[in-house]
């Protein structure tokens, strides 16, 4: 046999990363052929550990009577305990966005070697979902009004809400709450303004953004964590995932026709 044991682990690492990076964006031929590389080894493999355990218990046949107890029969097959977990090779590192502020982020050599980060629909809250360096971040398509709405802002009561059970409250509820009152989760979406996007450095402006660019965000921050800024904290999530479902949807459409004149 020409291929070592590390002949078998390099291919299936590369099986693996391949997987890790794109997912469901592989087609159904090459994970097919991903299958049938990966049966053709474990047969091979199979046939040597066979081989190797038959020989093993051959052995046993020679050892005398009272010592024969003390070796168990050699099983050819690995069992759960004996599998390896799959390796991938991504470092995380600390990288600066500005003076003394730095996110940890995992590092690779090319764009093509990051992992597909999958959206989720998720049953039992009613939402979508997906999860990007570790953080959740969980809601629907929003309403677009030009004026501002109620809900357009979290009812400040939560559970404790008056009007919650009977779904009168003008304002919004996020999925956990009816969660946690064992409530039925109604079609409640998020309402916006077009301003809400906007970002103003008029700190007394509701609703707009007060966390904004490269230029601003250390002073940005300084107001935010003195103020603790309810609004602003509880809008980036859902208008993060309204403009993740808009971009799936132009991508969807086939509209997404990056740098055709290259």
């Amino acid at each position: 046999m020409d291929n070592t044991l590390s002949d078998f682990l390099k291919k299936s690492d590369t099986i693996s990363n391949k997987l890790y990076t794109k997912g469901i964006c592989l087609q159904s031929d090459e994970i097919s052929d991903y299958i049938k590389t990966l049966y053709k080894d474990i047969k091979m493999i199979q046939s040597i550990s066979r081989r190797l355990a038959d020989v093993a218990n051959m052995c046993k046949e020679f050892i005398p009577n009272k010592d024969i107890n003390t070796i168990t029969k050699v099983d050819p097959l690995p069992t759960a305990e004996d599998h390896s977990i799959s390796r991938c090779y991504m470092k995380t590192e600390k990288k600066s966005l500005v003076d003394d502020l730095t996110i940890n982020v995992n590092v690779v050599n090319s764009i093509d070697l990051i992992p597909v980060s999958n959206l989720y629909y998720v049953n039992d809250i009613n939402q979508f979902a997906v999860n990007i360096n570790g953080i959740v971040i969980k809601g629907n398509l929003a309403i677009i009004k030009n004026k501002k709405s109620k809900k357009s802002k979290q009812c400040s009561h939560g559970i404790k809400c008056d009007q919650i059970k009977n779904n009168k409250c003008l304002y919004y509820h996020p999925p956990d709450d009816y969660k946690k009152l064992s409530l039925k989760i109604p079609e409640d979406n998020r309402v916006f303004s077009p301003s809400s996007w906007v970002y103003n450095g008029n700190k007394n402006k509701k609703y707009i953004r007060k966390l904004g660019g490269k230029n601003t965000i250390v002073e940005d921050l300084k107001y935010i964590k003195k103020t603790n800024d309810f609004n602003e904290l509880f809008n980036r999530e859902g208008q993060l995932i309204h403009d993740i479902l808009l971009y799936n949807i132009l991508h969807q459409e086939k509209m997404l026709v990056k740098y055709s004149y290259w």
